[in-house]
């Protein structure tokens, strides 16, 4: 019996490779290859599977006789792994991480590329050629008319960001992309038809409570104040912004115009928009792909108001160094913090001319738009002389160039991304003192600690004109937390039930954080509360306010509550429990005609006598 001869393994080049893949985009079938080079389908099926990584190899300057191919590891993958890894006395094994698992990584914490402007490469000009004819017919058949048109749009702004050219930014080893994504700051802007009426932005900060923000009545801000990780506009956030913000100031706005509240709202179609509605309220969306053609606050006044913004941070740094001549210009810069930030943010609001504001619908609704004939100043010109006034490297031969790098976001990657969500953003350090520890103190600390192991009383100590004080107020009442289900009652937060205490003392309403992120009432308003105190005088810091819609007894209400860490019981203070008649104020109280109680005191669903 003879043996069969063993077919020898054959390997394609990559030439051949490239061969078949471009018959293949032309429509050539199988049997093509299957006569010119003696391959079988199969063969042919994997070639195609492989053709980003066989074409990835060839633009990687791979030579085309070669019959194998390597493929570079995503950098960021190795870096990730390098910084994940053990020493070597540890014993435990190296951390490996796959294309896969990294993906999935990026998807669940919503990390990718980001580019400000990234949008324009793909516009799509027909959609926005035919929209601006439906949304004419849309106001005509809602009978808008340009002061109740508005349009809302965010956009990143990079507050203390320098050209890279400039001498200031070499010395500055630290100048890098890491850094400019933690010194940025989203500003959601909006403003009407009309062009009278710019409403207070939105900012967005990393850091809810920055340490040059200290003092400060945030409410005397020229912007609105929300935080979260990524300084990011999130669908929570635009929700909170339409209903908190949007809406209180529209109907003042239109009120002073002897207008109805009758709104009609327009922003682009990002993820981060949620659907809306609300009574009187029209909120559409663009059609995809359109905003850097016709969405209005992006055809000039975003722009705008950045180089309005970098013109007065050149005028900082020269009042600064003129102010005090033995100061350097770095030294000058090192001095430009938050709070000269939101200075400059609100200057440059001001000088946004209403004729622009309109001028910017020409795109969308030309039909509102007053006058063609609007003379635009020209701030980057303005930009050059004052860095030339400057001077030094960098700024005495600046161009129109680095003001249009300014201007731009800077691409992040994953790997600025990932480094940014585990870097925690800087709050006000709170200042503790260390008592000496005595015998007494001790014996004091354990009886308070059992104390709190039986009840949690919150008590509101609010200073509203900024500067910190702390008052401490006596609760006597339920020190216990198992007598009874009586002072508990069952609240519908959003559209989770809560069991809260009802507490007569408490001057505020608390909940726990943990909670909070279970109900999905990120993001934290600021508070102007800081401390709340236990009758104990136990201080727990206020990490900041969530005021949720709750439906207590059938009634839907706002419900303001402080949210603190500690792992406390969910309460409602005196003033709620008295609004939503969950107790009620007795001066005296009889039973067959013998007076058992008299003074002031609380009952639970009682009326007073």
């Amino acid at each position: 019996m003879t043996t069969p001869e063993k077919k020898s393994r054959r390997s394609l080049t990559l030439e051949i490779k490239i061969q078949i893949l471009d018959c293949l985009a032309q429509g050539a079938t199988p049997a093509v290859f299957s006569r010119k080079f003696g391959l079988n389908d199969a063969t042919v099926r994997t070639v195609k599977k492989n053709e980003k990584r066989i074409r990835d190899s060839v633009a990687s300057g791979t030579d085309l006789s070669a019959k194998k191919s390597s493929y570079a590891r995503d950098p960021v993958i190795e870096k990730m792994e390098k910084r994940s890894e053990p020493s070597s006395s540890d014993g435990i094994k190296s951390f490996s991480a796959s294309a896969g698992w990294f993906s999935g990584f990026l998807k669940r914490y919503s990390l990718h590329n980001v580019k400000l402007r990234g949008e324009s490469a793909s516009a799509d000009e027909t959609a926005a050629r035919n929209y601006p004819a439906e949304l004419a017919s849309i106001i005509r058949e809602g009978g808008y008319n340009a002061h109740q048109v508005f349009n809302a749009d965010g956009s990143g702004l990079f507050w203390k960001r320098i050209p890279t050219r400039t001498y200031l930014a070499k010395i500055d080893k630290s100048t890098n992309r890491l850094k400019a994504a933690k010194e940025r700051i989203t500003l959601l802007f909006c403003a009407n038809a009309s062009g009278d009426h710019l409403f207070k932005p939105l900012l967005i900060n990393r850091s809810l409570r920055p340490r040059a923000l200290k003092g400060m009545d945030y409410d005397q801000l020229p912007v609105h104040w929300l935080a979260n990780q990524k300084a990011w506009v999130t669908q929570a956030v635009f929700r909170q912004w339409f209903e908190e913000m949007f809406i209180p100031e529209a109907q003042a706005y239109l009120e002073t115009k002897g207008e109805e509240f009758h709104a009609f709202l327009i922003v682009d179609n990002v993820p981060g928009h949620p659907p809306l509605e609300y009574p009187n309220v029209k909120v559409i969306f663009l059609p995809p792909n359109t905003t850097s053609l016709i969405q209005p606050l992006d055809q000039g006044i975003i722009a705008n108001f950045k180089k309005l913004y970098i013109g007065r941070t050149m005028r900082f740094i020269l009042e600064a160094i003129e102010k005090d001549p033995t100061l350097t210009v770095p030294e000058a810069w090192k001095t430009f913090t938050m709070k000269e930030c939101l200075e400059q943010i609100g200057a440059a609001l001001l000088d946004i001319k209403p004729s622009t504001l309109n001028a910017c619908w020409r795109s969308l609704w030309p039909e509102c738009v007053q006058s063609t004939d609007v003379q635009q100043v020209n701030h980057t010109s303005e930009i050059i002389f004052l860095a030339h006034v400057i001077g030094g490297e960098g700024f005495d031969d600046m161009a129109e160039e680095d003001v249009c790098e300014l201007l731009q976001e800077p691409v992040l990657g994953d790997e600025d991304l990932i480094e940014m969500l585990l870097t925690e953003p800087e709050e006000i350090a709170d200042e503790v003192s260390v008592p000496e520890l005595t015998s007494e103190k001790l014996e004091e600390g354990f009886r308070l600690a059992e104390q709190k192991a039986k009840t949690i009383h919150a008590v509101l100590a609010e200073n509203r004109s900024g500067e910190s004080s702390e008052e401490e107020l006596f609760i006597g009442a339920l020190e216990a937390l198992d007598e009874g289900e009586d002072w508990f009652e069952t609240v519908k937060v959003n559209i989770s039930k809560v069991s809260v205490k009802l507490d007569t003392g408490a001057h505020c309403n608390v909940l726990p954080l943990w909670m909070v992120e279970k109900l999905d009432l990120l993001p934290l308003k600021l508070s102007p509360t800081k401390w709340l105190l236990t009758f104990s005088n136990h201080k727990m810091l206020v990490l900041g306010e969530v005021d949720p819609v709750c439906t207590v007894k059938q009634k839907q209400t706002r419900i303001t509550f402080k949210v603190v860490e500690e792992r406390v019981i969910p309460l409602l203070g005196r003033k709620t429990c008295i609004a939503q008649n969950l107790i009620t104020r007795i001066d005296s109280l009889e039973i067959d005609d013998v007076e058992v109680y008299d003074g002031l005191g609380c009952l639970k669903y009682m009326t007073s006598t």
